[in-house]
């Protein structure tokens, strides 16, 4: 832990524990009492301000906050537990479009290159669930999180870029020549939709792997930035 960082955690205590202060005031002043008059100036004497430093020194080491970046239980669970979800969803969703649909599930059906992309996807929400289960055990390990979140990363701009190129990602489950005119209206109204939410999706996808190739290069001034 830098000096700097030192100094704020010593604020902090001071806020956070008031009754400490109020405590310590007051064997200060037995001291004060004992010691005789001390200098009227407001300046405090080196050796006791060396004491000081040393003694909050010695209580930040063994601080159970000290390695304060680490991966939290609640977060690895929590990850676990919705990617098993969202890894069941999809495995419905794929043999039923009324997951996704709804009742227009009659009208519209999943473009083919969703079924392609299958794959990847469920591949990015098991790498998740491996790195969340780690981090379970050793919650330490930031920079192994950190390492498998920029892999998911890359991998989800790799589907999105494939997924963009199809420039079709909704299709009628009818014959186009059967369908209505509002049908195909909907349809476009749909992909457009879409393709919008793939750029934005890929530009998260961008932000989050600049983020997480930082806190691999610079692991104490990234994961003390966030620890998201």
């Amino acid at each position: 832990m830098g000096e700097g960082a030192r100094r704020w955690a010593v604020v902090e205590l001071e806020v956070l524990f008031p009754a400490g202060r109020f405590t310590a005031g007051h064997g200060q002043s037995a001291v004060r009492r004992r010691r005789g008059p001390q200098p009227r100036d407001g300046r405090i004497h080196p050796d006791k301000e060396r004491r000081h430093v040393c003694a909050t020194r010695d209580f930040l080491d063994g601080h159970p906050f000290k390695n304060a970046q680490r991966v939290t239980r609640l977060e690895s669970i929590s990850r676990i537990i919705a990617s098993a979800v969202l890894l069941g969803w999809l495995h419905a969703a794929q043999k039923s479009p009324f997951l996704i649909f709804g009742p227009a599930a009659a009208i519209f059906r999943l473009a083919p290159v969703w079924h392609q992309a299958y794959a990847p996807c469920v591949m990015i929400i098991l790498a998740g669930m491996v790195q969340a289960g780690i981090n379970l055990l050793r919650p330490d390990w930031i920079r192994f999180r950190s390492a498998v979140r920029a892999g998911m990363s890359a991998i989800t701009i790799v589907v999105v870029y494939f997924l963009v190129r199809a420039h079709e990602w909704v299709v009628l489950a009818t014959p186009a020549g059967n369908a209505s005119g509002d049908y195909r209206h909907a349809m476009e109204i749909i992909n457009q939709s879409i393709y919008w939410s793939l750029l934005l999706t890929g530009l998260i996808a961008i932000l989050l792997l600049l983020r997480d190739f930082w806190r691999l290069v610079h692991p104490s001034q990234g994961q003390g930035a966030s620890r998201g």
